[in-house]
């Protein structure tokens, strides 16, 4: 039997080995960040460009020519950028999943049926199986509801359900079950970072070829997969933890090689028999400003300056560029009364951010009106941005979103 100085031992090696290795997941976490960041800035630029070609080609007439070559020619182009502005998109993913792990992607939490959005998902995931896949639902008609983002609830779905598919390739069954459960002591002691209280459970069980207990350990690091090279990203499940983690749940995994594997998801239960209904504004297909605005700009990304000039002076606004913090506060304190709207990226070159250039101008006035841009935001930054009536727009952006989003602020 071992003594106690041997257990000691032991503890204090393991305590020093998750302190390593959470060092390590804060490091990747920064570095994720930063990457995410500056990547935002370039997809920002590409897919606005793009947009803004798109919508040139569209606007150009066909009947300048008696064939129909320039109208081929138009076809064509669309055709191409059209698929530039997919991948953009794509990539724009990549980089969320990369700033949902680093936990700098802003959430938009509401309270969601649980039933509901199982259920509207059936069709999408049903789509990602091959034929030799059974999928079962079994809902249980729980009636639950819990607070989540629903992109973020959709894509752990997505992910856990594709992890799934890959470990059947001779095919298989899956199953997606929804329980209430109230968790004590005893059962939050034989699940890993669990806690006790009430929780929705829901489960994504395969048949598979289940997990090797020496990569199960690793499964939630990033980068890390045991797919084929080429096959995988290595994010996918990095993800799905960072996500359930920022909804204040946790996941356990259970898995046995040659039956498969079930990863069952806790999500804190929210009270109450109804959800509030969700609004999503619709966007128009060419959302234009209806004032001629002076625009205060601070934006350190010339591209995306130079994107945003384009745009609003279509409109007829008139734009002050800085790309430095502090030089665009001195302009501001000397022509505030000139200025309809200030807009400005989180992060700017000077001795102050934009965002606390921002900060700074709305406890000074506090009626100024203010938009907020950014490819990430830190999660302690919200409470003031809320405090402050400070809007907020995640990068990479569409035309249409900037220009809706300055409509609602603008009141126009």
């Amino acid at each position: 039997m071992p003594n106690d100085e041997y257990l000691t031992t032991r503890s204090d090696q393991e305590g020093e080995i998750r302190r390593d290795q959470d060092e390590k997941m804060r490091t990747i976490g920064r570095l994720a960040s930063g990457v995410a960041h500056d990547f935002n800035n370039i997809l920002t630029s590409i897919l606005g460009n793009a947009e803004i070609v798109k919508n040139i080609i569209n606007d150009f007439p066909d009947n300048d020519t008696p064939d129909s070559t320039l109208k081929d020619i138009k076809t064509l182009l669309v055709e191409h950028i059209e698929e530039i502005m997919k991948d953009g998109h794509r990539a724009a993913d990549l980089t969320n999943q990369l700033l949902t792990y680093s936990r700098n992607k802003k959430f938009q939490f509401e309270v969601i049926s649980v039933d509901e959005e199982i259920a509207a998902m059936h069709k999408m995931i049903t789509r990602l199986m091959r034929e030799n896949i059974n999928i079962s639902f079994n809902t249980n008609g729980t009636g639950k509801f819990i607070q989540a983002d629903k992109t973020q609830f959709m894509q752990v779905m997505l992910n856990l359900a594709t992890n799934a598919r890959d470990a059947m390739p001779n095919g298989g069954d899956l199953t997606i079950s929804i329980s209430d459960v109230d968790l004590t002591e005893e059962d939050s002691s034989e699940i890993p970072n669990s806690k006790i209280g009430e929780f929705i459970k829901i489960s994504v069980e395969d048949n598979g070829e289940g997990i090797d207990s020496k990569k199960l350990q690793n499964i939630f690091e990033p980068f890390y997969t045991t797919k084929k090279q080429g096959q995988g990203t290595g994010l996918g499940l990095a993800t799905t933890q960072a996500i359930i983690c920022q909804h204040h749940g946790f996941i356990n995994v259970t898995t046995t090689i040659g039956e498969g594997t079930c990863f069952d998801l806790y999500f804190p239960s929210f009270g109450g028999d109804e959800a509030p209904p969700s609004f999503v504004p619709q966007l128009d297909n060419a959302e234009k400003l209806n004032g001629n605005y002076k625009i205060l700009l601070i934006e350190d990304d010339v591209a995306i300056a130079n994107l945003i000039r384009r745009v609003l002076v279509r409109d007829g606004c008139k734009l002050f560029i800085f790309t430095n913090a502090d030089e665009a506060l001195e302009f501001y304190k000397q022509s505030k009364e000139e200025i309809d709207i200030i807009i400005s990226d989180y992060m700017t070159s000077g001795k102050i951010t934009g965002y606390e250039l921002i900060e700074q101008i709305k406890r000074d006035n506090p009626q100024q009106k203010v938009l907020l841009m950014s490819g990430y935001l830190e999660p302690e930054i919200q409470n003031d941005i809320n405090n402050f009536d400070i809007h907020f727009l995640a990068k990479p952006y569409k035309l249409n979103q900037l220009i809706h989003c300055m409509k609602e602020i603008l009141g126009d």
